[in-house]
């Protein structure tokens, strides 16, 4: 993982924050977070991990939460231990409890739970870092 070049030739940091601008500009709070987020779009790394921080770093800023991560580099000698997936997998990962909450394409697709943190973020703004803690979250913060 901590090897993994980003290919900073292309426009991806550019297309992926229009994306989410056109995604959230209709959301309650993404104009309060959209400056600063912008800057870490606008930041060129070297290293997938380097990014990933970046975005980590950033969101728990936001949530004022205080998590530890440790970086662990995975040294697999021998076969792959990955396995195929079927095309339709599709994994439950969610935070157990975590109430509704108004979501910026609610009226047309229903409440979809666990789309992201900045979801989260976005929409219930300063309430996003108490409705984590009330759900019961794994990470337990």
């Amino acid at each position: 993982m901590g090897e993994v070049r980003i290919d900073n030739k292309q426009r991806w940091q550019t297309n992926h924050w229009r994306t989410i601008t056109s995604a959230y500009n209709r959301s309650p709070f993404f104009e309060f977070y959209a400056h600063s987020l912008e800057r870490v779009f606008q930041t060129e790394v070297e290293f997938l991990h380097e990014w990933n921080g970046l975005v980590f770093s950033w969101l728990t800023s936001q949530l004022k939460i205080s998590l530890f991560v440790e970086n662990i580099d995975v040294i697999s000698e021998g076969p792959s231990l990955e396995q195929p997936l079927p095309s339709n997998y599709q994994e439950e990962r969610f935070v157990a409890g975590l109430p509704e909450y108004q979501q910026v394409f609610q009226d047309r697709h229903g409440f979809t739970p666990n789309v992201s943190s900045m979801d989260l973020l976005f929409c219930t703004g300063p309430q996003a870092a108490k409705l984590l803690q009330q759900a019961n979250a794994p990470n337990g913060f």
